[in-house]
């Protein structure tokens, strides 16, 4: 299992000092403070699927596009994706509709969405 380390870590040593003065400006803190409301701003992110998770269960559509996949689930899933390759903590409830959609999504083309090392995104207690 990979360990999980805050994105700035991810980033090259060379990047680091442009990465931090980018992202306090832009949100007005340090990065060491906004790692420790990451938990408390889980609610707030997993809000922001909810336009997902209302075209899986009231439209009852297998993906975002309809019943194949198209361009809008693929970019929903490549910042899915991102997420799980930085993540410190999970960000989805196992029984979210979005996690089947995810799995779903991962698996298509071969499954090219499961080739890259990620965490778990999804509570799973």
């Amino acid at each position: 299992m990979r360990r999980r380390r805050p994105v700035f870590d991810h980033t090259l040593p060379e990047d680091r000092d442009d990465f931090r003065a980018s992202r306090e400006k832009r949100f007005g803190t340090t990065l060491e403070a906004l790692h420790e409301r990451r938990e408390a701003q889980r609610g707030a992110a997993r809000e922001r699927f909810a336009p997902l998770r209302l075209t899986l269960t009231v439209l009852k559509q297998p993906f975002l596009s309809g019943h194949e996949a198209g361009y809008a689930d693929f970019m929903v899933a490549g910042a899915l994706l991102w997420a799980a390759s930085v993540a410190t903590m999970p960000l989805l409830e196992a029984n979210d509709p979005v996690v089947g959609w995810f799995e779903r999504v991962r698996d298509l083309c071969g499954g090219a969405g499961r080739t890259s090392p990620t965490h778990d995104i999804v509570q799973r207690e």
